[in-house]
């Protein structure tokens, strides 16, 4: 994520993005877009969730106390956000697996 920010500063992305990228590993320390960093965070905790990330790194970290706090989501929220991911990484495995 830090690599990830200072690319983004490199190649002039908007402070805005560069902030989502450079802390959505740690959504605490944004300042600028606090709420879009979280759901990035927790987009990215949800896909490790699922077995995509980083190659043989079965640990998948919690979500940051902030996050949840800032994104106000219900363990029923939670469950359908899930299931809508697992419908979509389902019809992206459909498509990619086309020859």
């Amino acid at each position: 994520a830090d690599a990830g920010g200072w690319i983004a500063q490199k190649w002039h992305f908007p402070p805005a993005l560069t902030e989502i990228i450079e802390y959505h590993h740690k959504p605490h320390l944004a300042r600028q877009v606090p709420v879009p960093t979280a759901v990035v965070h927790l987009a990215d905790i949800l896909v490790r969730a699922r077995g995509f990330g980083f190659a043989d790194d079965p640990f998948v970290p919690a979500i940051h106390p902030q996050a949840w706090e800032l994104l106000k989501l219900s363990e029923g929220d939670l469950e359908v956000i899930l299931r809508e991911l697992d419908e979509s990484l389902e019809v992206a495995g459909d498509f990619l697996a086309l020859e």
